[in-house]
Protein backbone atom coordinates (compact mmCIF):
# COMPACT_ATOMS: atom_id res chain seq x y z
CA UNK A 1 0.00 0.00 0.00
CA UNK A 2 2.84 2.38 1.04
CA UNK A 3 6.14 1.40 -0.74
CA UNK A 4 9.60 2.98 -2.70
CA UNK A 5 10.02 1.07 -5.74
CA UNK A 6 10.80 3.28 -8.55
CA UNK A 7 14.39 4.44 -8.77
CA UNK A 8 13.82 7.67 -10.89
CA UNK A 9 11.20 9.19 -8.04
CA UNK A 10 14.32 7.64 -5.20
CA UNK A 11 16.59 9.67 -6.74
CA UNK A 12 14.92 12.50 -7.31
CA UNK A 13 13.15 12.45 -3.82
CA UNK A 14 9.60 12.21 -5.67
CA UNK A 15 8.86 8.86 -3.92
CA UNK A 16 5.05 8.89 -2.27
CA UNK A 17 6.60 8.71 1.41
CA UNK A 18 8.68 11.97 0.67
CA UNK A 19 5.64 13.40 -1.09
CA UNK A 20 3.71 12.41 1.94
CA UNK A 21 5.96 14.48 4.27
CA UNK A 22 5.69 17.02 2.15
CA UNK A 23 2.10 17.58 1.88
CA UNK A 24 0.43 14.52 3.72
CA UNK A 25 -3.41 15.64 2.70
CA UNK A 26 -3.20 15.98 -0.73
CA UNK A 27 -2.64 12.50 -2.37
CA UNK A 28 -6.24 10.88 -1.32
CA UNK A 29 -7.94 14.41 -1.44
CA UNK A 30 -10.52 13.28 -3.90
CA UNK A 31 -11.27 9.81 -2.99
CA UNK A 32 -11.25 10.64 1.07
CA UNK A 33 -15.02 11.34 1.45
CA UNK A 34 -15.54 7.44 0.30
CA UNK A 35 -13.79 6.05 3.01
CA UNK A 36 -15.09 8.69 5.43
CA UNK A 37 -18.62 7.22 4.92
CA UNK A 38 -17.74 3.92 5.45
CA UNK A 39 -18.12 1.99 8.71
CA UNK A 40 -15.30 -0.09 8.01
CA UNK A 41 -11.98 0.53 5.83
CA UNK A 42 -9.59 -2.06 4.70
CA UNK A 43 -6.12 -1.83 3.26
CA UNK A 44 -3.05 -4.16 2.86
CA UNK A 45 0.07 -2.53 4.41
CA UNK A 46 2.84 -3.66 2.51
CA UNK A 47 5.91 -1.70 4.19
CA UNK A 48 6.90 -0.56 8.03
CA UNK A 49 6.45 2.75 9.77
CA UNK A 50 9.84 3.33 10.70
CA UNK A 51 11.62 6.28 12.59
CA UNK A 52 14.92 4.86 10.44
CA UNK A 53 13.64 6.58 7.20
CA UNK A 54 14.20 9.73 8.03
CA UNK A 55 17.82 9.30 8.11
CA UNK A 56 17.66 7.41 4.30
CA UNK A 57 19.00 8.88 1.34
CA UNK A 58 21.49 7.73 -1.70
CA UNK A 59 23.68 6.29 0.12
CA UNK A 60 21.60 3.76 2.03
CA UNK A 61 18.00 3.41 0.25
CA UNK A 62 15.85 0.86 1.76
CA UNK A 63 12.35 -0.11 -0.47
CA UNK A 64 9.02 -0.72 1.51
CA UNK A 65 9.74 1.72 4.07
CA UNK A 66 7.47 4.76 5.20
CA UNK A 67 7.91 7.28 8.01
CA UNK A 68 5.71 7.31 11.16
CA UNK A 69 3.76 10.29 9.96
CA UNK A 70 2.37 8.94 7.16
CA UNK A 71 0.51 6.70 9.29
CA UNK A 72 -1.60 9.85 10.10
CA UNK A 73 -2.77 9.83 6.68
CA UNK A 74 -4.31 6.43 6.78
CA UNK A 75 -6.38 7.09 10.09
CA UNK A 76 -7.69 10.58 8.28
CA UNK A 77 -8.74 8.42 5.64
CA UNK A 78 -10.71 5.87 8.17
CA UNK A 79 -8.91 3.10 7.97
CA UNK A 80 -10.04 1.06 10.39
CA UNK A 81 -8.02 -2.02 9.98
CA UNK A 82 -4.84 -3.28 7.94
CA UNK A 83 -3.38 -6.46 6.61
CA UNK A 84 0.17 -7.39 8.16
CA UNK A 85 0.30 -10.95 6.28
CA UNK A 86 2.21 -10.08 3.29
CA UNK A 87 5.69 -11.00 1.61
CA UNK A 88 7.47 -7.49 2.24
CA UNK A 89 6.54 -6.49 5.83
CA UNK A 90 9.73 -8.65 7.41
CA UNK A 91 12.10 -7.60 5.14
CA UNK A 92 13.61 -5.06 7.99
CA UNK A 93 13.25 -7.47 10.63
CA UNK A 94 11.19 -8.01 13.56
CA UNK A 95 12.19 -4.70 15.48
CA UNK A 96 10.70 -2.66 12.21
CA UNK A 97 7.38 -4.66 12.41
CA UNK A 98 7.06 -3.91 15.87
CA UNK A 99 8.00 0.08 15.36
CA UNK A 100 5.18 -0.55 12.82
CA UNK A 101 2.34 -2.20 15.27
CA UNK A 102 3.79 1.11 17.73
CA UNK A 103 2.95 3.38 15.31
CA UNK A 104 -0.42 1.63 14.15
CA UNK A 105 -1.69 1.03 17.97
CA UNK A 106 -0.51 5.00 18.63
CA UNK A 107 -3.36 6.30 15.60
CA UNK A 108 -5.94 3.66 16.67
CA UNK A 109 -5.99 1.62 13.89
CA UNK A 110 -6.74 -2.30 14.16
CA UNK A 111 -4.16 -4.80 12.29
CA UNK A 112 -4.17 -8.53 11.68
CA UNK A 113 -1.75 -11.29 10.29
CA UNK A 114 0.72 -9.70 12.73
CA UNK A 115 3.89 -11.99 11.89
CA UNK A 116 5.88 -11.67 15.32
CA UNK A 117 3.21 -13.97 17.24
CA UNK A 118 3.41 -11.27 19.82
CA UNK A 119 -0.40 -11.00 19.57
CA UNK A 120 -1.91 -14.30 20.53
CA UNK A 121 -5.32 -13.54 18.71
CA UNK A 122 -5.83 -14.94 15.13
CA UNK A 123 -9.11 -12.72 14.50
CA UNK A 124 -9.40 -9.53 15.09
CA UNK A 125 -13.80 -8.46 15.77
CA UNK A 126 -15.08 -5.14 14.77
CA UNK A 127 -18.71 -4.67 15.93
CA UNK A 128 -20.78 -2.22 13.72
CA UNK A 129 -24.46 -1.63 13.43
CA UNK A 130 -25.18 -4.55 16.02
CA UNK A 131 -23.22 -7.11 14.05
CA UNK A 132 -19.72 -8.77 14.61
CA UNK A 133 -17.29 -8.33 11.24
CA UNK A 134 -14.80 -10.83 11.68
CA UNK A 135 -11.38 -10.53 10.00
CA UNK A 136 -8.20 -13.00 9.74
CA UNK A 137 -4.83 -12.32 8.14
CA UNK A 138 -2.50 -14.83 6.42
CA UNK A 139 0.38 -14.65 3.79
CA UNK A 140 0.62 -18.13 1.37
CA UNK A 141 4.05 -16.96 -0.19
CA UNK A 142 6.88 -18.33 0.43
CA UNK A 143 8.80 -14.48 1.49
CA UNK A 144 7.69 -13.72 5.37
CA UNK A 145 5.72 -15.43 7.70
CA UNK A 146 4.02 -18.25 5.35
CA UNK A 147 0.69 -19.82 6.33
CA UNK A 148 -0.15 -23.43 5.40
CA UNK A 149 -3.62 -24.36 4.20
CA UNK A 150 -4.05 -26.36 6.84
CA UNK A 151 -3.55 -23.87 9.17
CA UNK A 152 -6.28 -21.13 7.81
CA UNK A 153 -8.97 -23.78 7.72
CA UNK A 154 -8.19 -24.75 11.35
CA UNK A 155 -8.49 -20.75 11.80
CA UNK A 156 -12.09 -20.76 9.81
CA UNK A 157 -13.67 -23.43 11.50
CA UNK A 158 -12.32 -22.07 15.41
CA UNK A 159 -13.82 -18.36 14.52
CA UNK A 160 -16.64 -18.68 12.08
CA UNK A 161 -19.18 -19.01 14.74
CA UNK A 162 -17.98 -15.60 16.81
CA UNK A 163 -18.86 -13.32 13.99
CA UNK A 164 -21.91 -12.49 11.40
CA UNK A 165 -19.62 -12.03 8.73
CA UNK A 166 -16.34 -13.12 7.93
CA UNK A 167 -13.38 -11.50 6.41
CA UNK A 168 -9.93 -13.34 5.09
CA UNK A 169 -7.24 -11.28 3.92
CA UNK A 170 -4.85 -13.57 1.51
CA UNK A 171 -1.80 -12.62 0.20
CA UNK A 172 -1.60 -15.31 -2.30
CA UNK A 173 1.64 -17.31 -3.36
CA UNK A 174 0.36 -19.16 -5.70
CA UNK A 175 -0.79 -16.36 -8.07
CA UNK A 176 2.12 -14.73 -10.29
CA UNK A 177 2.79 -10.46 -9.74
CA UNK A 178 1.31 -8.49 -12.24
CA UNK A 179 -1.32 -10.71 -13.91
CA UNK A 180 -4.68 -9.56 -15.08
CA UNK A 181 -6.68 -12.78 -13.76
CA UNK A 182 -5.93 -15.37 -10.93
CA UNK A 183 -4.79 -18.35 -11.61
CA UNK A 184 -6.89 -21.86 -11.65
CA UNK A 185 -5.30 -22.84 -7.98
CA UNK A 186 -6.30 -19.46 -6.77
CA UNK A 187 -9.48 -19.65 -8.05
CA UNK A 188 -9.75 -23.59 -6.91
CA UNK A 189 -8.43 -22.37 -3.09
CA UNK A 190 -10.80 -19.25 -2.88
CA UNK A 191 -13.51 -21.25 -3.62
CA UNK A 192 -12.66 -24.14 -1.01
CA UNK A 193 -12.63 -20.98 1.80
CA UNK A 194 -15.49 -20.09 1.08
CA UNK A 195 -17.01 -23.49 0.93
CA UNK A 196 -15.47 -23.69 4.45
CA UNK A 197 -17.20 -20.42 6.17
CA UNK A 198 -15.75 -17.41 4.90
CA UNK A 199 -18.24 -14.89 3.47
CA UNK A 200 -15.54 -12.36 1.69
CA UNK A 201 -12.36 -12.97 0.52
CA UNK A 202 -9.75 -9.88 0.03
CA UNK A 203 -6.35 -10.67 -2.01
CA UNK A 204 -3.73 -8.79 -2.90
CA UNK A 205 -0.25 -9.75 -3.88
CA UNK A 206 -0.31 -9.20 -7.66
CA UNK A 207 -0.14 -5.28 -8.07
CA UNK A 208 -2.93 -4.91 -10.47
CA UNK A 209 -7.07 -4.84 -9.84
CA UNK A 210 -8.08 -8.79 -10.68
CA UNK A 211 -11.89 -9.49 -11.40
CA UNK A 212 -14.20 -9.58 -7.98
CA UNK A 213 -16.33 -13.15 -8.28
CA UNK A 214 -19.82 -14.01 -6.86
CA UNK A 215 -19.79 -17.31 -5.47
CA UNK A 216 -22.16 -18.83 -4.09
CA UNK A 217 -23.65 -15.54 -2.61
CA UNK A 218 -20.25 -14.66 -1.64
CA UNK A 219 -17.72 -12.24 -2.46
CA UNK A 220 -13.98 -13.15 -3.74
CA UNK A 221 -11.95 -10.17 -4.14
CA UNK A 222 -8.86 -12.08 -6.39
CA UNK A 223 -6.71 -8.82 -6.05
CA UNK A 224 -7.02 -5.65 -4.79
CA UNK A 225 -4.74 -3.96 -6.66
CA UNK A 226 -2.29 -1.12 -5.46
CA UNK A 227 -4.19 1.80 -4.33
CA UNK A 228 -0.82 3.67 -3.06
CA UNK A 229 2.59 2.22 -4.34
CA UNK A 230 5.45 4.01 -6.30
CA UNK A 231 5.16 2.06 -9.93
CA UNK A 232 5.07 3.43 -13.20
CA UNK A 233 3.80 0.98 -15.06
CA UNK A 234 -0.19 2.14 -16.07
CA UNK A 235 -1.95 -1.14 -15.06
CA UNK A 236 -0.18 -0.71 -11.38
CA UNK A 237 -1.64 2.80 -11.26
CA UNK A 238 -5.05 1.58 -12.02
CA UNK A 239 -7.23 0.04 -8.85
CA UNK A 240 -10.27 0.18 -7.16
CA UNK A 241 -11.94 0.17 -4.13
CA UNK A 242 -14.32 -2.72 -3.52
CA UNK A 243 -17.71 -1.45 -1.76
CA UNK A 244 -19.12 -4.22 0.48
CA UNK A 245 -22.93 -3.60 2.05
CA UNK A 246 -24.30 -5.89 4.54
CA UNK A 247 -28.15 -5.84 5.08
CA UNK A 248 -29.81 -6.49 7.97
CA UNK A 249 -30.08 -11.10 7.01
CA UNK A 250 -25.91 -10.53 6.58
CA UNK A 251 -26.95 -10.83 2.66
CA UNK A 252 -23.88 -9.55 0.85
CA UNK A 253 -23.90 -6.82 -2.41
CA UNK A 254 -20.97 -5.08 -3.71
CA UNK A 255 -19.68 -2.02 -6.20
CA UNK A 256 -16.17 -1.63 -7.75
CA UNK A 257 -15.26 2.02 -7.86
CA UNK A 258 -11.97 2.54 -9.84
CA UNK A 259 -8.88 4.28 -8.92
CA UNK A 260 -5.82 5.73 -10.66
CA UNK A 261 -2.87 7.02 -8.97
CA UNK A 262 -1.80 9.98 -11.31
CA UNK A 263 1.35 11.42 -9.61
CA UNK A 264 0.27 12.91 -6.68
CA UNK A 265 -3.00 11.93 -6.09
CA UNK A 266 -4.85 9.01 -6.13
CA UNK A 267 -8.26 9.31 -8.43
CA UNK A 268 -11.66 8.42 -8.93
CA UNK A 269 -12.04 7.17 -12.74
CA UNK A 270 -15.27 8.06 -14.49
CA UNK A 271 -17.40 4.98 -14.27
CA UNK A 272 -19.22 6.03 -17.30
CA UNK A 273 -15.87 6.31 -19.44
CA UNK A 274 -14.07 3.22 -17.90
CA UNK A 275 -16.51 0.26 -18.13
CA UNK A 276 -15.67 -2.29 -15.37
CA UNK A 277 -18.84 -4.68 -15.42
CA UNK A 278 -16.21 -7.39 -17.06
CA UNK A 279 -14.41 -6.99 -13.61
CA UNK A 280 -17.72 -8.38 -11.37
CA UNK A 281 -17.85 -12.04 -12.90
CA UNK A 282 -20.73 -15.01 -10.94
CA UNK A 283 -18.81 -18.50 -10.77
CA UNK A 284 -15.95 -17.29 -12.70
CA UNK A 285 -14.33 -19.51 -15.14
CA UNK A 286 -10.59 -20.54 -15.47
CA UNK A 287 -9.54 -19.62 -19.44
CA UNK A 288 -6.27 -21.42 -19.07
CA UNK A 289 -4.46 -24.66 -18.12
CA UNK A 290 -2.01 -24.16 -14.73
CA UNK A 291 0.62 -24.64 -17.59
CA UNK A 292 -1.08 -21.96 -19.92
CA UNK A 293 -1.26 -19.66 -16.89
CA UNK A 294 2.07 -20.41 -15.82
CA UNK A 295 3.98 -20.04 -19.05
CA UNK A 296 1.84 -16.43 -19.57
CA UNK A 297 3.11 -15.40 -16.22
CA UNK A 298 6.48 -16.18 -16.86
CA UNK A 299 6.03 -13.72 -19.67
CA UNK A 300 4.61 -10.92 -18.04
CA UNK A 301 7.68 -11.01 -15.35
CA UNK A 302 10.38 -11.14 -17.66
CA UNK A 303 8.36 -8.01 -19.78
CA UNK A 304 8.59 -6.21 -15.95
CA UNK A 305 12.28 -7.31 -15.10
CA UNK A 306 13.19 -5.53 -18.51
CA UNK A 307 10.87 -2.35 -17.55
CA UNK A 308 13.15 -2.38 -14.01
CA UNK A 309 15.98 -2.92 -15.46
CA UNK A 310 15.62 -0.09 -18.49
CA UNK A 311 14.27 2.20 -15.65
CA UNK A 312 17.52 1.24 -13.64
CA UNK A 313 20.11 2.11 -16.47
CA UNK A 314 18.72 5.29 -17.21
CA UNK A 315 18.79 6.27 -13.56
CA UNK A 316 22.73 4.89 -13.50
CA UNK A 317 24.19 8.17 -13.22
CA UNK A 318 22.42 9.50 -10.53
CA UNK A 319 23.56 6.88 -7.83
CA UNK A 320 26.61 6.49 -5.76
CA UNK A 321 28.76 3.33 -6.29
CA UNK A 322 27.63 2.03 -3.16
CA UNK A 323 23.90 2.03 -4.33
CA UNK A 324 25.08 -0.01 -7.67
CA UNK A 325 27.01 -2.69 -5.43
CA UNK A 326 24.19 -3.08 -2.94
CA UNK A 327 21.51 -3.43 -5.85
CA UNK A 328 23.94 -6.14 -7.80
CA UNK A 329 24.24 -7.63 -4.46
CA UNK A 330 20.33 -8.21 -3.90
CA UNK A 331 19.64 -9.17 -7.41
CA UNK A 332 21.79 -12.48 -7.26
CA UNK A 333 20.99 -12.94 -3.70
CA UNK A 334 17.18 -13.44 -5.43
CA UNK A 335 18.49 -15.11 -8.43
CA UNK A 336 20.34 -17.77 -6.19
CA UNK A 337 17.03 -17.94 -4.12
CA UNK A 338 14.89 -19.23 -6.61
Amino acid sequence: MLGVCSLNKIADNKTIPNQLLRNPHEITKYVKPLFQSADVVFGNLECVFSEEFYALNLKNIKLLIAPPDSSILLKENNFTILNLANNHILDHGVKKVRETINTLENVGIKYIGEPTKLKKKQIEIIHVKNKKIGFLGYNLCEQGEQSSIEEILASIKKNRSSVDILFLSLHWGWGSEHMEFPSPSQVELGHMFIDHGVDVILGHHSHVFQPVELYHNKIICYSLGNFIFDMDNEKNRKSGIVEILIDNDNNLSNKLIPTEQVENYVLRVDEQKHNTDHLIVSNYLVKLSPDEYAKTAKIVKSQYNKEILFDYLINFYKYPLTFHSNTVRRWISKFLSK
